[in-house]
Formats: C-alpha cells, structure tokens, sequence
C-alpha cells in the first residue's frame, strides 16, 4: 500500500497497486481506510480460496479497529458457533449447506441468536464474494414483551429503593439515560439542570469494563434537561468523581431486579427508558424531540413502546373521550 495523505476534506487516500492496476481508495478515517484495502487486496486476488473460518476471521480482524468493544466481543463469542462448517470452502459452500447449518443450530438456540450467528456469516461471505448468491430461510424473530411500568409502580420503586439505586431509577425513568450511560456519569457533565451524555462504560474485548466516549456524530451524544428536584437529588461532586456508586451497568441491573421482585414487579430497569418515552408520547411530545432526548436513531423502537403503552395513561385518556363524547352525545 501507497502513502496514505490526508485530503483538504478531512478524509484519508491511497492508492494500492494490485494485477498491474492501480485503484485510489478513500475513507473517513485511517483505520476504515486500512480495511478497505484489505478487502480489496482480496477481492482482486483470485488465487486464493478461504474457508468459512478464514473469512470470519479474516473479516472481524479487518474491522477490530472501527468496531465498538462490545461489537468485536460479540463476534469473537459467535465464532465458536461455527465450528460445523469452519472448514468449508466459502466459494463452494451452497445454500443448502448454510439451511442445514442454520436449521440444526436453530433447534438449541433462540431465534435472535440464530439471526446474530447467520448475519455474521453472511456479511463475511458478502464482503469476500459479493457475487455469491445465498439464499437461506430464518426462524421467526420473538417480539421481544416489555412490561412498561405504571407511575404507581415507579413511585414504588422510587420510594423503596437505596440512594444509589434511586439517582439511577431517576435518571433512567425521567430523562432516559441507558445504564451504561448512567455508570458513565460524571459531577462534570452537569451544567445547571442539564446533563451532558458522552461517555458509556462497556465491555472490552477481554470481557472488562471500561469508560469510553461515545462518538460525537452519534445519537447518543446528546444533552438532556432534568427538572430542578432530579438534579438536587443527584447531589454535588469533583468533576471527574462519579454521580452514581456502583462501578458498572451489572450493578445497577442486580440492585434493580431485587427491588423490582420485592414488589412483584416484573419491568426491567431498561424499560424505565420505555416509561420515559411512553409519557412523552402520551402529553403529545412530538416523536422526534422523543427520539432526540433518548438517543434514538430511529422511530422503529418507539413504535414498539406505544403499542405497550401504560396502562394508566390509556385510562385516563379513554376517560377523557369517554367523557367528553359522553357529555355531548347523550
């Protein structure tokens, strides 16, 4: 590979050398320019035919650097799946061949993981042999059941809980940070009764939990304001000192599922994100000012909260059309 330069643009080139052809490859950052290459080293050397493990291993390897850690650690898990098929060549292998695989590993796993294992495979496949055709049946996606909590409920949860558990509960259910989000909060990100969400603590590829900034091109990069009683209850601190004391997103989970069983609550404290939203839906919030304040990218999992939406909120508004259609028709 040539010099890689930098363009007045801010992306990255160079030019690679391959078959007595030259080809100028950008990207936006070094690391997906070094990936490109690599692939395209591939794709234009018809010399060599990989097996399913060479080209899963091959792909993620070229990634590792754009990749998230939680990513990276996903894949390397799945890669034992394929241990059936590893040695299969990828330009011979049919997709009578995949079914089979797919169908056996279905019968000992979940649908959701099934999709996970196959998608890895078939984008490997698509990335080495975009002209290999692969048509495979999958097994039906789950929806997934969320029990969305009532106000009630969150009271409940909120009075019963411990200081630190309440400041997450809090955060979750008003302004509807993530765990990893909350984990991540720092006394720096607060400005007055605005919260600034950048950083996340997630899994590395060594199964450790570790601080990392989230992308400022992401949707969850955002800010959020907190009513004036949130932001006393999270209390003051240094700059770098951590608003909440438990050290990962684990920890909030495990304090949450106690208090939650308790009371005979059944609600994951994800879904104190989903009672956020369902509020927001339910005073007439507009969707995209909702999608902005949780860092969603898209409306597909909002939709999904509506359609649980609360049980109270559904009373009392169909005893407002009860009652006014009630007083005017009758």
């Amino acid at each position: 590979m040539a010099k890689i330069e930098r363009l007045p643009s801010g992306t990255y080139r160079t030019r690679v050398f391959k078959n007595g052809k030259q080809k100028s490859i950008t990207a936006k950052t070094r690391a997906e320019l070094k990936m490109k290459v690599a692939e395209y080293e591939y794709l234009h050397d018809d010399t060599r035919d990989m097996s399913i493990e060479e080209i899963i291993d091959s792909y993620i390897d070229n990634r590792s650097e754009i990749l998230s850690p939680s990513t990276l650690r996903s894949y390397r898990q799945i890669v034992k799946y394929y241990e059936p098929i590893k040695m299969y060549s990828a330009t011979q292998i049919t997709s009578e061949d995949i079914q089979k695989f797919v169908n056996d590993f279905a019968k000992d796993h979940s649908p959701k993981t099934t999709r996970n294992v196959y998608g890895l495979l078939s984008s490997a496949l698509r990335t080495f042999y975009p002209n290999k055709a692969i048509s495979v049946r999958l097994p039906q996606k789950k929806p997934i059941e969320r029990f969305i909590p009532t106000t009630d409920a969150v009271k409940i949860l909120l009075q019963d809980s411990d200081p630190e558990l309440r400041k997450a509960i809090l955060l979750a259910s008003v302004g509807t940070m993530r765990r990893g989000e909350i984990a991540a909060l720092k006394y720096g990100d607060i400005q007055g009764n605005t919260i600034h969400v950048h950083a996340d603590i997630v899994r590395n590829q060594t199964n450790k939990w570790v601080y990392k900034d989230i992308p400022k091109t992401s949707e969850s990069d955002r800010y959020i304001e907190y009513p004036a009683q949130v932001i006393k209850e999270l209390g003051t601190g240094k700059p770098d000192e951590y608003v909440i004391k438990f050290s990962n997103p684990d920890m909030i989970t495990k304090h949450f599922i106690k208090l939650r069983k308790d009371h005979g609550l059944r609600c994951r404290f994800h879904d104190l994100r989903a009672y956020a939203a369902s509020i927001a839906h339910a005073l007439g919030v507009p969707d995209e000012y909702i999608m902005k304040r949780g860092g969603w990218s898209s409306d597909a999992i909002l939709k999904s909260v509506y359609r649980n939406a609360l049980e109270d909120e559904v009373k009392k508004n169909s005893d407002r059309i009860n009652d006014f259609l009630g007083d005017r028709l009758f």
